[in-house]
């Protein structure tokens, strides 16, 4: 069984693999014409490389030989400068072109990565720790980013130059050429063979450093509660002993690039010695000219410094592929949308609010049900209220209505209309959600309450003051000094959390949409506060047919529902008005 799977995993990560490059496909395209530019240029300094070592050797020939002539020498002097500076500018070409091309292509990576974000389900966040995330939009980017914007073209480069030199070197002379291409074998076969080990333990750094950021990650979200807990020494040794494999794999990162480096530089250098000790056997046997031995002497020089490029960035290319492979497997992570859907027309309308569950089963693990046969019919304009205890899945009654998640088995239909068959912007831009937790963006109260440039929309600002006033909330504002221009930190830390509840509330009367889903927004409201968020439901209630569902643990905020349901364990088991329903729940 332990094979079987093994043999799985193999074939997948096979098969994900023959897919991943193809992600980049998009991203690559744009800049393909930068990305050609550059390498043309690159052949191109590579070639008057090439030449001006030829040039080089009939220089050395000539003025090695007697009855020279002076004119003659100074016209292959100038022909090898200017091929040299001709060189020198193909490379800046080269160079300036690839960067701009995969500087794009990393942008255009981190908009697709940050658009993934928006695009993955809910239930992949369930599953995937936070630090992870974060690793792959940082720390593989950045080790992609290592690559491209400048590994990708000293790389080239170097490939470029080893071929073209060593076609070079056998087409000047061909056995003699021959022979020192021979000799090059070493290095190139060495490089290869060692490129597994060090994508293997790069690949390992990287999943262990994306579990460190994860660790990490966790701790400082939890901090306050292992403080109070005295839990700091223990979570000290947690992130130590992540810390200590993290270091273990970068050791050997390390030991393998100290003993692969100085290998290679070693055996890039045979070509050359060969090139001068056969050179001398050929010229003393007659067979070559001194022209065509400094020539390869040249070029193999040329060879051996490409090849410890190579050996020097061989860290960026494993990192690069690491990365790129890590990247490529969260950009194919499949979206919302069904797949087998996407053909079909999406509906997309006004909603009146109708929402029915019919038959519906969730289960976010295989092995746990959250919602079991469940049915349930809000009809347009209605005020519920859900309570039951902890787990019983008053949460994923709501999360299903904007589609958040998909039930296992069932529908859930908004007015008549399956919510997969819904156009999911559509249906969300009519849908108010309050968490308990309110997200709260840096910035001012105003971009939080309005969106940007509310400054500059008095009549966007005058509507929203009379909405709340309306509600009976324009006392809110006075709480926080400057009203619109109070700025906010990240994620609202100079707030309390029933400053957030209320600000995101009022934000939810601005925006004025026909379903109103509200998981514990007033859990942190005093009485006085809390009462006037029901007063302000009623208001909005009142003044346009809305739906609107509530959950809350305080039985005094159902009370003005119009009806109330008792959940337990994923089941309706009691339904009807709000006194009848919280009279049996109080007595349970």
């Amino acid at each position: 069984m332990h094979d079987m799977q093994n043999s799985v995993r193999t074939t997948t990560k096979n098969s994900t693999i023959a897919v991943e490059w193809k992600i980049f496909g998009p991203l690559v395209r744009s800049s393909a014409g930068k990305i050609f530019v550059g390498m043309v240029a690159l052949v191109s300094s590579t070639i008057f490389v090439v030449w001006a070592s030829v040039i080089l050797g009939r220089i050395c020939a000539l003025l090695g030989s007697s009855g020279v002539e002076l004119s003659n020498t100074w016209v292959l002097m100038a022909q090898f400068v200017s091929l040299e500076i001709l060189s020198i500018m193909a490379q800046f070409l080269s160079r300036h072109y690839l960067a701009m091309g995969t500087n794009k292509v990393l942008r255009d990576l981190r908009v697709a990565l940050f658009g993934k974000l928006n695009e993955l389900p809910m239930g992949y966040f369930d599953v995937q720790p936070l630090g992870r995330i974060i690793t792959r939009l940082t720390n593989d980017v950045e080790g992609m980013e290592g690559f491209f914007s400048g590994g990708l073209a000293r790389i080239t480069t170097a490939c470029v130059q080893i071929v073209l030199v060593l076609i070079g070197i056998v087409f000047i002379s061909p056995g003699y050429g021959a022979l020192v291409v021979a000799s090059a074998i070493p290095s190139l076969g060495f490089s290869w063979l060692t490129r597994k080990p060090v994508r293997y333990w790069l690949g390992e750094n990287k999943i262990r450093n994306a579990h460190v950021n994860s660790t990490l990650a966790e701790f400082i979200q939890g901090l306050p509660v292992l403080r109070v807990l005295g839990l700091e020494k223990w979570s000290a040794q947690q992130f130590a002993a992540d810390n200590k494999r993290f270091l273990e794999s970068s050791f050997k990162v390390l030991s393998w690039n100290s003993f692969i480096r100085p290998v290679t530089v070693f055996l890039s250098m045979i070509p050359t010695l060969i090139a001068v000790i056969a050179g001398a056997w050929f010229l003393m046997h007659g067979r070559v000219e001194l022209a065509a031995i400094v020539a390869v002497v040249r070029l193999t020089e040329r060879f051996s410094s490409p090849v410890r490029v190579v050996t020097q960035e061989i860290q960026v290319i494993q990192d690069a592929a690491a990365s790129a492979n890590r990247v490529a497997e969260m950009l194919a992570e499949r979206g919302e949308e069904n797949p087998s859907a996407i053909s079909t027309p999406k509906h997309g309308a006004v909603i009146e609010g109708n929402i029915v569950f019919n038959h519906v089963l969730l289960s976010y693990k295989p092995s746990r049900d959250i919602l079991t046969d469940f049915d349930l019919h809000v009809p347009a304009g209605q005020k519920l209220g859900i309570v039951g205890a902890t787990g019983a899945g008053k949460s994923s009654v709501i999360n299903l209505i904007p589609g958040l998640y998909r039930p296992r088995a069932g529908q859930v239909l908004v007015d008549g209309v399956e919510v997969g068959n819904w156009d999911l912007s559509s249906l969300r831009k009519q849908i108010g959600y309050l968490a308990q937790e309110p997200f709260l963006a840096k910035g001012s109260l105003g971009e939080n309450l309005l969106g940007p440039g509310w400054k500059d929309d008095h009549a966007l600002r005058n509507k929203f003051l009379e909405a709340v006033q309306a509600c009976g909330l324009s006392a809110v504002l006075e709480r926080f000094p400057g009203g619109f221009d109070y700025e906010v930190r990240e994620g609202g830390s100079n707030l309390s959390s029933g400053e957030k509840q209320m600000i995101a509330f009022m934000r939810l009367i601005h925006e004025d949409r026909p379903i109103l889903l509200m998981d514990e927004a007033t859990s942190c409201l005093d009485k006085t506060w809390e009462s006037a968020i029901q007063r302000a439901v009623l208001v909005l209630m009142s003044q346009r047919k809305r739906t609107c569902v509530i959950i809350a643990h305080r039985l005094e905020t159902l009370r003005s529902c119009d009806r109330v349901i008792r959940m337990r364990a994923g089941t309706i088991v009691a339904d009807g008005l709000p006194n009848e329903v919280l009279s049996k729940d109080s007595l349970t």
